[in-house]
């Protein structure tokens, strides 16, 4: 769940934000056997500051995440750019292949 306050971390609602974040975990729990995963859940209650902090790594994890999911992007465009010329170059086989063949009959 993203938080509405990433752009803004001193934001008055940061702590309610956590706050419904925590409740979102109960609900969220595995509905088959919820008492394994219920039973041991202990709410965090996070300041201010800790709400920031989090949000400052997350923000961070994020562009860190953008960066490599760009460097997967030119390895991928670089991949396709690559299988279209070997494609090409079968194409061209193909071609020489089957001129050769209607030379024979």
């Amino acid at each position: 769940v993203m938080s509405p306050n990433i752009s803004n971390p001193n934001s008055a609602n940061s702590t309610t934000v956590e706050s419904n974040r925590s409740s979102e975990v109960i609900v969220s729990t595995n509905t088959a056997n919820p008492v394994s995963h219920t039973s041991h859940f202990v709410p965090v209650i996070q300041t201010e500051t800790s709400t920031n902090e989090f949000q400052k790594e997350t923000l961070k994890d994020l562009v860190e995440l953008k960066s490599l999911f760009n460097l997967q992007n030119k390895y991928l465009q670089n991949l396709l750019e690559k299988m279209e010329l070997v494609v090409k170059r079968v194409d061209r086989l193909e071609d020489k292949l089957d001129s050769v063949l209607a030379s024979k009959h």
